[in-house]
C-alpha cells in the first residue's frame, strides 16, 4: 500500500509542477508497486490500479516527449505540424466534394412520385450526422424537397461546382441537373464570427491538429510551399494553409489536454486505491491512510486548472479561505466533504474505546457550538454568477454543503452516543422536527439586506444537540443526513440570497464609474480600426465587434459609421438601451476635424460610458459606445439571433430600473422587504441634471414555491449518502454475500411483499403524476409562446408595414419564406447570418401542408440555445404561398 500511496501523491505533484524528476520518481513508484504485487493475496483491484498507472506514465511521457521536441526546434515542429494539418484538411475537403456529387446525384435521380414524407425522409439521409451539410432539389426552379441547414443563396450559383463567399460563411457546393431538376449540395467550410456561433463548420467538425489556430482560405491561384490546393471534381476550387498558434499558446494549449488526461488517470487510481485498502481484512489506520493519501493529493492538485472544462472547479463561483485548497472550488469541497465522511464512516466501522465519557461530551459540546458557524463560513464562499443561477450550478452547492454538513452532525451524534450511553437521551423525531421547522422558518424570519435574526443559529445549535443526545436507534443514519440536508438547503438559499443582493450593490456602484479594462480594451480595438477600412454596413459592424476583445469580453456596445457629411450610414446596438447616445454626431465631427482617434467618458446620464472615434483618410468615422455590464439596461432576448452572447435562460439574480428623484441623498441606499421581495433604493447623480432613484428588486419567493423544492433538495441529498454507503459497503466485499442471503429470503418475507404493494400503491402512480405534470406544464408554456407569437405573426400579416416596420413596432425579428426559401428579414444581419438557415424547416412544411393562415410552433437551435419559432402560412397578392416566421421572446 506504500507504494500505491507513493504513486498518488507522485501523480498529483507531477500534474502541478510538470518537472521530469517527478515524473521519474512516479515511475519508479509503480515499478515497485509492480513488483510488490506478487506478494499480494487478492490481486484483482491491484492489478486494474497498475494498469491505470503505467497509462498514467506513459501519458506523462508521452507529454513530455512532445514538449521536449516543440522545445528544441519550435520553427521545425510548427511547420511539419503545418504541413500535416494542411494536408489532413484539405483530403477532407476533398472527400467532403466526392459525399457532396453523390448526394446532388442522389437526390436529382430521386423518385418523387409519392408526394408523401418518402422523398423528405430520403433527402435526411443524404445529410444525416453531418450538420454542415444541406441538400436541396427544386423543379423548374421551384425547391421540391430538402434537408439541413443552407447557408448560401442558391440562385445565382456560377458553375456546377465550386466555392461561394458570403460576408461570414465560406460555402462548398455541388450542383447536378437532370431536366428540369436541379440537385444542390452544399457543405459549410468556414463561419465568421459570430456566424460561427450560430452554425456547425467544416473546420471544426474536423479533428484540428494541436497548435492549429484555424485555416486561410484562398483563391485557387495562390501558390506556396506552405499552400495546398483543394481539388474536386478535377478543379481546383481553392488553397488552403494552417495557421500555427503562438508557441505559448500551444504550450498552454497542450498543457491543459495533458493534465486532463493525467487527471481523468489519477481520478481513477485513487478510486481504486480507496477501493484496495477497504478489503475486509485491511485495519482501520490503512483505510484512514489510503484517504489521507488521498486528500494530500486533492490539495496539491491544481484545480483551477480544470475550470475551462467544468463550472464545478471555477473559483468565481465558489472559494472560500477556511480549508485553504480543499476549499477553493466547489469540487474541493465536494470530494474533501466525500473523504472526510469515508474516513468517518470507516471509524464507526471500528469504533475505538472511550476511555471516559466526559471526552466525547466535550467533542459534543465543540461540534454543536462550533459545527454551525463552520457550515455558515463555507456556505459564504458561494458566488451567485451576474447571469443567474441554474439548477446544475444550484444542485453542486448543495451536494457539497450537504456532505460537509453531514460530517459534522455524524461527527456530534458519535459523540452524544458514545457520552450519554445507549438508552438514554431525547426522542429521535425531536431533532428531524427541530431542523424541518427551521429550514421552513427561514424565508419568513429573512429581513432585508438578506440577513436572520441574531438568535436563529441557535434552532440549528438545539437541532444538533437533539440529534447528538438522542437514544440510539437504527435509523439515526437517516435522521442525521436529513438534519444535514435541511441545514444545507437553508445555508445556501440563505447565502445566494446574501449574494445577490451584494450583485445588486456593486451594479449600482459601477454605474458612475468606467470599466477600467473597457478603457484598455477600447483603445486597442483604436488601433485595429485605424488599420483597417472604413465598415459601412451593419453587417461590418457586426463582424468588426464580434471579432475585437470588446465582443469577447461582453460589452454593450453602440457602433456607428459616419460618413463624410457627419450623417450616420450604419448603426448597431448590442446590449444597450433604444435610442442614440446624445452628442454622439459632435463627437465624431470633432474627431474629424482632428484626424485623430479620441477616447472619452460622458457623465450626463447614471451610466458612465466611454466612447471612442476614429477617423479615416476619406473623411467617414467610425464611433463606438461602450457602457457597463448592468442589469439596469433588460437583456435582450433575440441577442442569440445575431451570435452574440446567449438568450436569458436563466432567471435573473436581480433587476434594475430607473425611477423619479427620491429622499435619499446622493450615494445613500435603502433596503427593505415587501411580502416576498427585497427592494433596494439609491440616487445616483446624472450629471448636471441632478439625480435619479436606482430601485433594485430581489425576489425571494413564497414557502409554495421553495418548500417543494427544498424537499426535492433533501431526497437528492439523501440519494447521495446512500449511494456513497451502499459503494463502500460493496467495496468491503460483504455487499455479495449480504445480497445473497437477502435473495433466499425475500420471497417469504411479509414486510417485503407489502412494501412492494404499498410502493406499486402510493409510489408509483405519484411518479407517474409527477412525470404528467412535468410534461403538462412544458406543453402549456410552449402553448402560451404559441399564442403570443400566433398574435404577432396575425397582427403583422394583417398591417401593411414592411418586414423592418413591423418588426419594429412590435419588437420582434421576422423572417419571411417563399416556396421553403429566406427571401426577407427585417434586419439585414438575419439575411446575413441565416441564424436557422435559409430553408424552411421541413417538419414546419408537413405540419402547415397546402393550408394557408394556420401556425406552426417549432423549437430550433440557435447558437446553442433552444428557441421558440412560430410560422404563419399565408397567400399573397400573386398568388405565391408564403410562410412568415417570429421566434418567440426567451425572457
Amino acid at each position: 500500500m506504500s507504494s500505491a500511496a507513493a504513486v498518488v501523491l507522485l501523480a498529483a505533484v507531477w500534474i502541478r509542477v510538470q518537472q521530469p524528476a517527478w515524473l521519474w520518481a512516479c515511475g519508479l513508484a509503480v515499478l515497485i508497486a509492480i513488483l510488490a504485487l506478487g506478494r499480494a493475496r487478492q490481486r484483482g483491484r491491484e492489478l486494474v490500479f497498475l494498469v491505470l498507472a503505467v497509462l498514467y506514465v506513459g501519458e506523462g511521457i508521452r507529454a513530455r516527449a512532445e514538449h521536449v521536441r516543440r522545445e528544441v526546434d519550435w520553427l521545425r515542429w510548427s511547420r511539419e505540424a503545418g504541413a500535416r494539418a494542411t494536408e489532413d484538411f484539405a483530403r477532407r475537403i476533398e472527400a467532403t466534394g466526392v459525399d457532396l456529387r453523390a448526394a446532388a446525384h442522389a437526390a436529382a435521380a430521386l423518385d418523387v412520385a409519392d408526394s408523401g414524407a418518402l422523398p423528405w425522409t430520403a433527402m435526411e439521409r443524404l445529410v444525416r450526422a453531418h450538420p454542415e451539410r444541406a441538400v436541396l432539389r427544386a423543379r423548374s426552379g421551384r425547391p421540391e424537397s430538402w434537408a439541413g441547414r443552407l447557408q448560401l443563396p442558391v440562385d445565382s450559383l456560377p458553375a456546377t461546382h465550386g466555392v461561394m463567399a458570403t460576408p461570414f460563411f465560406l460555402v462548398l457546393y455541388v450542383a447536378e441537373r437532370r431536366g428540369a431538376v436541379t440537385a444542390i449540395a452544399t457543405a459549410l467550410l468556414h463561419a465568421e464570427p459570430p456566424a460561427d456561433r450560430l452554425t456547425t463548420a467544416l473546420d471544426v467538425t474536423g479533428a484540428r491538429a494541436p497548435g492549429v489556430a484555424g485555416y486561410v482560405f484562398d483563391p485557387a491561384n495562390v501558390a506556396g510551399d506552405s499552400v495546398r490546393r483543394v481539388v474536386v471534381d478535377g478543379d481546383a476550387v481553392l488553397a488552403v494553409r494552417a495557421i500555427m498558434a503562438p508557441p505559448e499558446i500551444v504550450a498552454l494549449e497542450a498543457l491543459e489536454h495533458s493534465r486532463l488526461r493525467s487527471g481523468v488517470l489519477l481520478t481513477l487510481l485513487a478510486l481504486l486505491f480507496i477501493a484496495a485498502a477497504w478489503r475486509r481484512e485491511h485495519r482501520l489506520r490503512t483505510r484512514l491512510a489510503a484517504l489521507g493519501t488521498v486528500a494530500a493529493a486533492l490539495a496539491v492538485l491544481p484545480l483551477g486548472a480544470y475550470s475551462n472544462f467544468s463550472r464545478w472547479f471555477d473559483a468565481g463561483l465558489y472559494f472560500t479561505p477556511t480549508l485553504g485548497p480543499l476549499t477553493a472550488n466547489v469540487a474541493a469541497l465536494a470530494v474533501a466533504s466525500g473523504l472526510a465522511l469515508t474516513a468517518l464512516f470507516a471509524v464507526l466501522g471500528h469504533p475505538p474505546r472511550p476511555r471516559t465519557r466526559w471526552t466525547w461530551i466535550g467533542v459534543l459540546v465543540v461540534v454543536s457550538s462550533v459545527g454551525p458557524f463552520l457550515l455558515r463560513d463555507l456556505a459564504r464562499g458561494i458566488r451567485v454568477p451576474s447571469a443567474g443561477m441554474t439548477t446544475a450550478l444550484w444542485l453542486a452547492w448543495e451536494l457539497s454543503v450537504f456532505l460537509a454538513a453531514f460530517v459534522v452532525l455524524l461527527l456530534g451524534v458519535t459523540a452524544g452516543q458514545a457520552g450519554v450511553g445507549a438508552r438514554r437521551g431525547l426522542p429521535g423525531w425531536l431533532a428531524p422536527s427541530i431542523a424541518g421547522v427551521s429550514a421552513l422558518m427561514a424565508p419568513v424570519l429573512l429581513d432585508a439586506p438578506a440577513s436572520l435574526p441574531g438568535w436563529y443559529p441557535l434552532l440549528w445549535i438545539g437541532a444538533i444537540a437533539a440529534l447528538a443526545l438522542a437514544r440510539r436507534a437504527r435509523r439515526a443514519f437517516l435522521r442525521t443526513a436529513f438534519v444535514a440536508a435541511c441545514g444545507a438547503v437553508t445555508l445556501v438559499w440563505s447565502a445566494s440570497v446574501r449574494q445577490r443582493v451584494q450583485l445588486a450593490e456593486r451594479d449600482v456602484a459601477g454605474l458612475s464609474l468606467p470599466d477600467p479594462d473597457a478603457s484598455s480594451l477600447l483603445q486597442r480595438l483604436a488601433e485595429d480600426l485605424v488599420q483597417g477600412a472604413p465598415l459601412p454596413s451593419r453587417a461590418g459592424l457586426l463582424a468588426r465587434y464580434a471579432s475585437s476583445e470588446i465582443g469577447a469580453a461582453g460589452f454593450p456596445a453602440e457602433l456607428t459609421a459616419w460618413d463624410s457629411a457627419s450623417r450616420p450610414v450604419a448603426d448597431l446596438r448590442v446590449g444597450m438601451a433604444s435610442g442614440s447616445t446624445t452628442g454622439l454626431d459632435a463627437f465624431a465631427a470633432e474627431a474629424r476635424r482632428s484626424r485623430l482617434p479620441m477616447l472619452r467618458q460622458t457623465t450626463a446620464a447614471p451610466v458612465a460610458q466611454l466612447v471612442l472615434a476614429v477617423p479615416y483618410a476619406n473623411g467617414s468615422v467610425a464611433t463606438v459606445v461602450i457602457a457597463p455590464r448592468t442589469k439596469l439596461v433588460p437583456a435582450d432576448p433575440f441577442i442569440g439571433m445575431i451570435g452574440l452572447g446567449q438568450s436569458p435562460s436563466a432567471e435573473p439574480p436581480y433587476t434594475l430600473q430607473l425611477g423619479d428623484a427620491h429622499d435619499l441623498v446622493v450615494g445613500g441606499r435603502t433596503w427593505t422587504r415587501h411580502d416576498d421581495e427585497l427592494h433596494g433604493d439609491w440616487s445616483v447623480p446624472i450629471g448636471d441634471a441632478g439625480s435619479a432613484r436606482v430601485h433594485a428588486r430581489v425576489e425571494l419567493r413564497g414557502l409554495e414555491a421553495l418548500a417543494p423544492r427544498g424537499a426535492l433538495l433533501v431526497m437528492v441529498d439523501l440519494l447521495l449518502v446512500s449511494l456513497l454507503w451502499g459503494l463502500l459497503f460493496a467495496a468491503e466485499g460483504t455487499g455479495q454475500r449480504w445480497l445473497r442471503a437477502w435473495a433466499r429470503g425475500w420471497p417469504r418475507s411479509y414486510r417485503l411483499r407489502l412494501s412492494l404493494a404499498l410502493f406499486a400503491f402510493f409510489v408509483l402512480p405519484a411518479g407517474g403524476f409527477a412525470a404528467w405534470s412535468y410534461r403538462r406544464l412544458q406543453a402549456d408554456d410552449r402553448q402560451s409562446r404559441d399564442l403570443l407569437v400566433r398574435e404577432t405573426l396575425r397582427g403583422v400579416a394583417a398591417s401593411n408595414d414592411k418586414l423592418t416596420e413591423a418588426a419594429v413596432r412590435f419588437d420582434t425579428p421576422l423572417l419571411l419564406y417563399a416556396d421553403g426559401l429566406l427571401v426577407g428579414t427585417s434586419d439585414p444581419l438575419y439575411d446575413a447570418l441565416a441564424p436557422v438557415g435559409r430553408l424552411l424547416p421541413p417538419p414546419v412544411v408537413h405540419v402547415l401542408g397546402a393550408n394557408d393562415d394556420l401556425l406552426a410552433g417549432m423549437d430550433e437551435e440557435v447558437g446553442g440555445t433552444t428557441v421558440r419559432f412560430g410560422y404563419l402560412a399565408a397567400v399573397d397578392s400573386t398568388g405565391a404561398r408564403r410562410v412568415l416566421s417570429a421566434p418567440a421572446r426567451s425572457d
